[in-house]
């Protein structure tokens, strides 16, 4: 499809033409055979070339392909598309030779008979003059593209042997430069210059792809980033809440009387010890709170405390990027900042929410002074 905004416009672009050596000359089935090669070849070749930067034409004999962005374009892609040829031939022998040429000039953009794109003017003619100059395994470019292509970098500079002025048939001069890798005409492109251009593709990629973006209609997707928005601001507020009772409470018993025989250490905001025969888990600082109060009384009275079960395992939690925990249907807290419960050996059931996403539920088995880890990850 035509670049309706490329139409009827003057513009300047490279133009490479690759033609196959004596294809008048081979019966028909070769001929299908060299096209359909040729064809494979370029279709890789130019597969990471923006199919709005490019415009390919079938010249019988061989093809035509221009370039609207990069002029190295051209020189990489006929590159490219020699060295594939050369691997197909060594699996599939056809002895077929191309000879190249590549030209920098103007040109416009119209629409052939069939609807389809096409392009006129003096790169398309001088191109194809430029290649002919060119023989089996050469690749010749014109001045016009020397001139631009040697002075974006000096590895690129070395590339081209002057071949001096040559004459077409309608006496026109011009001065061509050959494709010169310094190993013949297989030799490989530098890799300095395959990295450089990956990378400066690269680059513009991600400014082409911004600037598209920028005019395009979001996809429904981004509908839940307000949701997304909210949930994860009610995560940092929690997160803020337990880290200043946190701060509080250390405050508070730093300069407190250290409790009596029997009383229960609070080691954490969620997940206290409950004194009793089970050792069951309380849910918060109330009920360790009230035991520990129980313990203090009842030593007062000369009773005996309630004794506190030291033999108890830890579930490790690790939830990304938040997430509401809660143990066998009881709610223990926001992780992060939570990451660690004490639990009493057994069975537990572990639920993790968070917002739409759908909950996670985990059975874990967990044993006497062992910990067990928790991992989830909500996308």
């Amino acid at each position: 499809m035509m670049m309706p905004e490329r139409a009827n416009k003057t513009l300047i672009c490279s133009v490479a033409f690759l033609d196959i050596v004596s294809y008048s000359s081979k019966p028909v089935a070769e001929q299908i055979r060299f096209k359909e090669r040729l064809n494979e070849a370029i279709s890789e070749a130019i597969q990471d070339i923006l199919l709005d930067d490019r415009v390919t034409l079938d010249t019988g004999d061989g093809v035509a392909l221009c370039f609207f962005s990069d002029p190295e374009d051209a020189l990489f892609v006929v590159m490219h598309c020699r060295d594939i040829l050369r691997e197909k031939e060594k699996a599939d022998p056809l002895q077929m030779e191309l000879r190249s040429g590549i030209n920098l000039g103007p040109v416009k953009l119209v629409k052939d008979i069939n609807g389809q794109p096409n392009l006129i003017g003096d790169a398309v003619n001088v191109g194809q003059r430029v290649m002919s100059f060119a023989h089996p395994g050469q690749i010749m470019v014109s001045r016009s593209y020397y001139e631009v292509v040697s002075r974006l970098s000096q590895e690129y500079g070395q590339l081209f042997q002057y071949q001096g002025m040559r004459t077409d048939k309608h006496v026109r001069e011009h001065e061509i430069y050959e494709v010169s890798l310094g190993g013949g005409v297989n030799a490989p492109l530098p890799k300095t210059l395959h990295s450089r251009r990956r990378s400066d593709r690269a680059a513009l990629q991600v400014v082409k792809d911004a600037q598209r973006d920028s005019g395009r209609k979001q996809p429904d997707t981004t509908r839940k980033s307000p949701a997304k928005t909210i949930a994860y601001g009610v995560a940092a507020f929690l997160a803020l809440v337990i880290v200043l009772d946190l701060l509080f409470r250390g405050g508070a018993l730093s300069g407190a009387k250290p409790p009596q025989t029997g009383a229960i250490q609070q080691t954490g905001t969620i997940g206290k010890e409950k004194p009793g025969a089970g050792g069951a888990v309380a849910g918060g600082d109330a009920a360790a709170t009230a035991a520990a109060a129980q313990n203090v009384a009842q030593a007062k009275e000369g009773g005996a405390p309630q004794p506190v079960n030291e033999k108890l395992g830890y579930l490790s939690l690790a939830v990304s990027p938040w997430g509401e925990i809660y143990l066998d249907g009881k709610k223990k807290g926001a992780s992060p900042p939570l990451n660690k419960l004490k639990v009493p050996p057994g069975q537990h059931t572990v639920e993790i929410r968070n917002g739409d996403f759908p909950s996670y539920t985990v059975t874990v088995e967990v044993a006497e002074q062992k910990t067990i880890k928790v991992r989830h990850k909500f996308h």
